[in-house]
């Protein structure tokens, strides 16, 4: 009994220090793992040390609330609130004095004003007198209607926008869509008042002319006797260089209402403007009618459309 009473005592001081450093160790771990919960917890404070400057990506709390109120605005839109463009009717309610949205009292709409207040929008409706007469009457002017593509050009007052979305035939009003211009060699310069003569515009001009259009033949390409202006209105010529494609292996569909009507597709062919056996660009795929034979009636619509997207 006194041998293992003598035995313990001696290996009792290397058992105690070791457990001191146990016990150092668990409080070193809990002190580190309740800093590091103090630190995340802690209100506004961030990596970079600041406490209110939000991190470059994120989204601030200012735009998430206003995301969140033209969200809450469109679901409480009434019915005819709904046939209407989002831009139009924010236009309509800062028009008014009214907020777009509850903490947001303006946006930018884009829309263009007449010096009349009026501005052009397109309606996209049965078309019918009755429907025409109540523009007019409301203080409207109707540029064109087109029946068979349900389609109507105002120029209206703001306060006819409802009004107008409120009629049955109606299905949807937004801003009219305006056309787009291109250029050669980017906007036009600003000409001071020693630039007005026509003499000294035409000199500053006749020397950008010749590069103007031969770079402009460089971006489209001659295809065929005609030349297309399709290939610069849609832009094709940045399509090809952004993306270096040049519709290899692509098979387009056009809808119309005939094709062929004069009876030239052949000669078209030949000379480069449509694609298939004999053209001279090497195109001999040729133009798939689906529906049967269109070439009769019609305005020969679709042979024009091919040619531009050939």
């Amino acid at each position: 009994m006194k041998a293992d009473n003598a035995k313990k005592s001696t290996s009792s001081p290397s058992r105690d220090r070791f457990r001191l450093k146990i016990a150092r160790l668990i409080l070193m771990l809990t002190l580190a793992v309740a800093l590091g919960a103090g630190l995340s917890l802690w209100p506004g404070l961030h990596a970079s040390g600041s406490t209110d400057k939000p991190q470059a990506d994120a989204i601030s709390q200012t735009a998430l609330n206003q995301i969140q109120a033209l969200l809450a605005a469109k679901l409480a839109r009434t019915p005819v609130q709904q046939k209407i463009d989002s831009n139009l009717l924010a236009f309509i309610q800062i028009s008014k004095g009214e907020p777009v949205a509850e903490g947001l009292p303006t946006v930018e709409t884009g829309l263009n004003v007449e010096a009349d207040g009026r501005i052009q929008v397109d309606i996209d409706a049965n078309v019918s007198e009755a429907l025409l007469r109540f523009i007019e009457d409301g203080g409207g002017e109707v540029i064109n209607s087109f029946p068979q593509y349900r389609a109507i050009r105002a120029r209206i007052f703001p306060n006819q926008v409802e009004a107008i979305a409120g009629q049955p035939k109606v299905r949807f009003i937004k801003p009219a869509v305006r056309a787009e211009t291109q250029r050669a060699d980017g906007p036009r310069p600003y000409q001071p008042a020693s630039f007005r003569s026509l003499t000294q515009r035409a000199a500053a001009i006749r020397p950008k002319l010749l590069p103007a259009l031969l770079n402009l033949a460089a971006q489209q390409p001659n295809i065929g006797v005609a030349t297309s202006a399709g290939d610069t209105a849609h832009r094709a010529a940045a399509a090809r260089t952004t993306f270096a494609i040049n519709g290899s292996g692509v098979k387009i569909g056009v809808m119309s209402d005939s094709f062929n009507n004069l009876g030239t597709a052949p000669a078209d062919v030949l000379s480069g403007d449509l694609p298939g056996p004999g053209n001279p660009n090497g195109f001999t795929t040729p133009v798939t009618i689906i529906n049967g034979d269109l070439a009769s009636g019609g305005s020969d619509e679709g042979r024009a459309m091919v040619q531009i997207v050939h």
